[in-house]
């Protein structure tokens, strides 16, 4: 709900996207000195930077990099609780996986290491390679100089860099993305480090800058043509009709379109999902000493038949299930009786 904007998402800290590299990867920037409340409260915008990163990609970039200043300071309460910690490096390890390129971590003091060694405890190793502890300011410029960042994301970085040493001023960000380009498009939202909260109207005019900062930025990708365009126009005016258009047979033959009659399921009735008792089957130990399918079907519809389903022994209902076909064939397709795919019963051995 967070990432569709239906739930407000809490704006604690300066997590936000300040730029690119030469590759058009992202570069998240992070000050804990700019912290209202714990890791745990912050992790649902920490998640949304970061998928609204990716999408400010160049296309065929893959990943993003992250800046971490502690020129500030930070508070310790903040990080008392593991558990974020760990969500984090499972998020990390997990839904972002070989996603972080790199990880800066600027001017780190002693007293942190202890947090950051939790969460290289639930990292993979090819992550905790590409953390790096950068002790001065200046050296974390050249990193990203040597990323091939642009001179905006470069002047931007030194300008906070300065400014979160400089404790006695007013930290101020923009949330979620410091560019330019979206300052501009997003000063009438009035959005500032005293934003508390992004709501539903502030995540519509985000989606819609960055759709037009893909454009802006990256252009247009060359992979589509206009000719690909009309095509795939065409082939979804077919497919409203009641025709499905064969894309692979397109691809390989141009100007050549397969169309095939389409062959949708008909969806059951509210009697087909009704389970009648006579349709009923069970699995049962038969006469030979194999488990096998017993029905009270007729042969008519090709499956085995018995006049008297007593007579192979006692029912068990607890192995009891549906007819296949009408409920997606139940618990006797766990035993082997028949197969849900090929809707197909296998008699037992008389």
């Amino acid at each position: 709900a967070i990432l569709t904007g239906r739930e407000p998402a809490y704006l604690g800290c300066s997590c936000r996207v300040i730029g690119w590299d030469s590759t058009g990867a992202s570069i998240l920037a992070m000050e804990p000195c700019t912290m209202k409340k714990s890791l745990s409260y912050i992790m649902p915008q920490v998640e949304y930077t970061g998928w609204s990163a990716f999408d400010m990609n160049k296309p065929g970039a893959n990943g993003f990099a992250l800046i971490m200043d502690f020129g500030g300071g930070f508070n310790p309460l903040h990080f008392l609780n593991p558990k974020p910690v760990i969500d984090l490096a499972t998020l990390v390890e997990g839904q972002w996986r070989r996603r972080l390129k790199v990880a800066l971590i600027v001017d780190m003091p002693s007293h942190f290491k202890g947090i950051l060694n939790t969460f290289l405890m639930f990292v993979k190793e090819t992550t905790r390679s590409k953390i790096k502890c950068v002790p001065t300011m200046e050296e974390g410029l050249q990193e990203l100089e040597k990323m091939g960042c642009d001179e905006e994301t470069l002047a931007y970085a030194k300008q906070s860099f300065l400014a979160r040493r400089n404790r006695s001023e007013k930290q101020t960000y923009h949330p979620i993305v410091d560019y330019s380009f979206f300052r501009e498009r997003l000063a009438d939202l009035n959005l500032s480090e005293d934003t508390d909260y992004l709501t539903e109207e502030v995540h519509t005019r985000l989606r819609e800058a960055i759709q037009e900062f893909r454009i802006h930025r990256w252009g247009i990708p060359s992979t589509c043509s206009a000719q690909d365009h009309a095509e795939h126009r065409g082939s979804r005016d077919e497919h409203k009709e009641g025709k499905t258009v064969s894309f692979e047979a397109s691809s390989r033959q141009k100007g050549k379109v397969d169309v095939l009659p389409s062959a949708a399921p008909s969806r059951p009735s509210l009697t087909d999902l009704e389970a009648p008792q006579e349709e009923m089957m069970d699995l049962r130990e038969s006469p030979s000493g194999q488990r096998g399918l017993f029905t009270k079907w007729g042969a008519s519809e090709g499956h085995a038949a018995t006049t008297d389903a007593s007579k192979n022994g006692p029912a068990n209902p607890d192995v009891l299930a549906r007819r296949p076909g009408r409920c997606g064939g139940g618990i006797a397709a766990c035993f082997g009786g028949f197969s849900s795919l090929t809707r197909k019963v296998v008699p037992c051995a008389r």
